[in-house]
C-alpha cells in the first residue's frame, strides 16, 4: 500500500469584502513580494501614522495589494473600503501577520540550507 502524500496549496486566500483574492506561492512570486514587502509595508505604517501623508499611506498600500493580489486590485480594495484610506489601512494591517509569518519562513527555509 502507498503512503498518501498531502500537498499544501500552492496559494493562499484572503476574503476581502466579498471578493476572494489568492496569493500565490510560487517560488518566484515569494521573492518579489518578500523583498518588496518589507520595503513598502515598513513605509506605508509608519507614514499611516502621519496623518498628513494619507495620500501616500493610500498609495503605498494600494501598490502592496497590487503586488500580492495582481495588478488592478489595491484600486478594488480601496473601492470596497468606500475610498477610505483609514479602512484601507485596516485590511492592511489584517495582512501584515501573515505575510510577516511567511517572509519568516522562507528566511528559515534560507538558513536552513546553509547550515545542514
Amino acid at each position: 500500500m502507498a503512503n498518501v502524500i498531502n500537498l499544501k496549496k500552492a496559494y493562499e486566500e484572503f476574503e476581502i469584502g466579498e471578493k476572494t483574492y489568492k496569493l500565490y506561492l510560487t517560488d518566484e512570486k515569494i521573492k518579489k513580494w518578500s523583498k518588496d514587502f518589507d520595503t513598502l509595508g515598513d513605509k506605508a505604517l509608519s507614514v499611516d501614522e502621519d496623518k498628513e501623508n494619507i495620500d501616500e499611506s493610500r498609495d503605498m498600500a494600494m501598490q502592496l495589494f497590487d503586488l500580492l493580489f495582481g495588478e488592478g486590485s489595491g484600486s478594488e480594495i480601496y473601492e470596497m473600503c468606500g475610498e477610505s484610506t483609514y479602512v484601507l489601512m485596516d485590511v492592511f494591517r489584517q495582512i501584515v501577520p501573515y505575510m510577516e509569518k511567511k517572509v519568516d519562513e522562507l528566511k528559515e527555509l534560507e538558513v536552513r540550507k546553509y547550515t545542514e
